[in-house]
């Protein structure tokens, strides 16, 4: 069985989201009091973004990611199943969107 760790794009990602708007809440420091909702806001989403980069991070180095095994799919990285006999069908969307074309 292999193991398919998180990509390191969306960490990467998420990480940088999250400095650009923390770098962005800070850069007029003497507009926070005129302008702390957006401000307030602002941290709130880099904070986000920067807690979910650590998150997948962790996830990645403690080796957990998605597999399968004869019973069926692991989907998340609790290791929640969807198991073979309850997949109805598996197409290859590539194919489905150039028949359409």
């Amino acid at each position: 069985m292999k193991i398919y760790q998180i990509s390191w794009f969306p960490i990467i990602a998420f990480m940088v989201a999250g400095l650009t708007f923390l770098v962005l809440c800070f850069t007029d420091i003497k507009g926070i009091p005129k302008h702390l909702f957006v401000f307030c806001i602002g941290l709130l989403f880099s904070l986000v973004f920067l807690v979910y980069s650590f998150y997948l991070f962790r996830k990645r180095v403690q080796g957990k990611g998605f597999y399968w095994d004869e019973d069926g799919l692991v989907i998340d990285f609790k290791g929640n199943k969807v198991f073979w006999d309850e997949i109805e069908d598996i197409r290859f969307l590539k194919e489905e969107v150039e028949s359409q074309q």
